[in-house]
């Protein structure tokens, strides 16, 4: 095949290939040529003329036939052969790049740069997904954990303590003994009591058969009135006598029972101040029991906003060791007046706690709910345009910024949300704020939603 074929090659892939196989063909053909000069190069000089009439196939120069003795001493000269290598390899590296770059196919219509401007990019930070949600507006407050009910047990009688039953945790039920003081010497104590009780009663049954006689010896005329006199003295003292041992007995018998602390409450044992041993007094804190069942929250509220607060509204409270978990709680009590040392308002919110596990003291934080409107459509204040009389929204519809009309209602959340109605539907993709160079009509795209 000749080197001349290459030029008839057309522009599609197809005749892309066959030039560089032809043009691959080409330069073996002449890089064969080239051998076969070397060969001839080194034959006797008879050989060597009988080639003389040899040459390229691409014009080359004829060797000499007069031999290595009549050629030129350059190289050039010496290898004619090996200079139609190097032109036809060059001819042939030119007409690849040719084809390579001339005959290929234009790119198609899917790769090329589209008409028109770019489309906007937009993050989904920078959009607002518009659905119906239930508005809630709150107000946030804190407050300590208090039981609803508590119990100080205080030592009624004095003496040693003797048995301290519980420690501080321990469940106690309503009835449960707790403490006891000094016992043995009030059970003794009762028992004198009861001793002398009896030696005035007997004596009284006397004083009552002596005054029963002289009565009889009166109504005979044998004795005189004042004896009479004298036994109804004798046994009248001798009955207040029996009734005031009757009472230091009873009093006996409620010092041997306050001896004996039980619990009078069931709770848990949040206190204890004594130990066995210790000598108390009357009217002394030995012990303290709280009900956590039911637990009050009390909460300090400025009186500019205690206003808005009245007596049922629901609370919902987030435990510090559990945020994710939503305490529910209703505000029970307002105080009327205004805490000393202080410019706020007790509010009292309870909470049943039979299954919360809240401890008394402990801090809670939360929010009382206002007021709610269920299912309605809000955007953030940036999100609306206002413009002399007119307030709109940016939405983006089939790829495009769009201005939409909306009128505007209720303030939520303290000015942060505010409720809209007009051309809106919910799944619309709203522009959270104002973005510069962002127009009505332009492309939009929203990325990373």
């Amino acid at each position: 095949m000749h080197c001349a074929d290459i030029a008839t090659l057309s522009s599609s892939d197809d005749l892309f290939n066959q030039g560089a196989e032809r043009a691959i063909r080409c330069i073996a053909t002449v890089f064969k040529s080239s051998r076969i000069g070397e060969r001839r190069d080194r034959l006797p000089v008879n050989a060597r003329n009988v080639r003389a009439n040899f040459g390229c196939e691409m014009g080359m120069h004829r060797t000499s036939p007069a031999g290595p003795e009549m050629s030129s001493t350059t190289d050039h000269h010496k290898h004619p052969a090996r200079r139609c290598v190097i032109g036809a390899a060059v001819f042939a590296g030119l007409v690849i790049v040719a084809l390579g770059s001339g005959l290929r196919p234009p790119p198609s219509d899917a790769t090329q740069i589209p008409a028109g401007p770019l489309p906007r990019q937009l993050t989904s930070v920078e959009v607002i997904r518009l659905v119906p949600a239930d508005l809630v507006e709150e107000m946030p407050i804190s407050g300590t954990v208090t039981p609803v009910r508590r119990a100080e047990v205080s030592a009624q009688v004095s003496g040693l303590a003797g048995i301290v039953a519980h420690r501080p945790g321990d469940v106690v039920a309503a009835g449960d003994l707790l403490v006891t003081i000094a016992p043995e010497d009030f059970a003794l104590a009762l028992e004198s009591e009861q001793a002398a009780l009896q030696g005035t009663e007997v004596q009284l049954e006397n004083a009552r058969s002596k005054l029963d006689r002289t009565r009889r010896l009166r109504e005979r005329g044998a004795i005189a009135n004042s004896l009479l006199e004298q036994a109804e003295s004798e046994a009248d003292m001798l009955a207040a006598d029996v009734a005031a041992a009757k009472a230091r007995v009873r009093l006996a018998e409620l010092n041997r029972e306050r001896a004996e602390l039980r619990a009078p409450i069931s709770g848990i044992l949040a206190a204890r101040m004594v130990e066995p041993g210790q000598l108390v007094a009357s009217g002394a804190a030995l012990l303290e029991i709280v009900d956590l069942s039911t637990v009050i929250v009390e909460a300090l509220v400025p009186v500019g906003r205690a206003g808005q607060l009245r007596v049922g509204q629901r609370v919902s409270f987030w435990p510090p060791t559990l945020p994710e978990r939503s305490i529910p709680a209703r505000i029970t009590r307002i105080s009327p007046r205004v805490a000393e040392g202080t410019r706020a308002v007790t509010v009292y919110m309870e909470i049943d706690n039979a299954a919360e596990g809240l401890r008394a003291g402990a801090v809670l934080t939360g929010r009382v709910e206002l007021r709610v409107a269920k299912g309605r459509l809000a955007l953030p204040q940036d999100a609306i345009r206002t413009d002399g009389t007119d307030t709109s929204v940016t939405a983006i519809r089939d790829g495009q910024a769009v201005s939409v009309p909306v009128s505007t209602g209720t303030v939520w959340n303290g000015g942060r949300l505010v409720e809209i109605t007009g051309d809106l539907r919910p799944g619309d993709s709203i522009v959270a704020q104002p973005l510069v160079g962002l127009a009505p009509g332009d492309p939009v795209t929203v990325v990373g939603g």
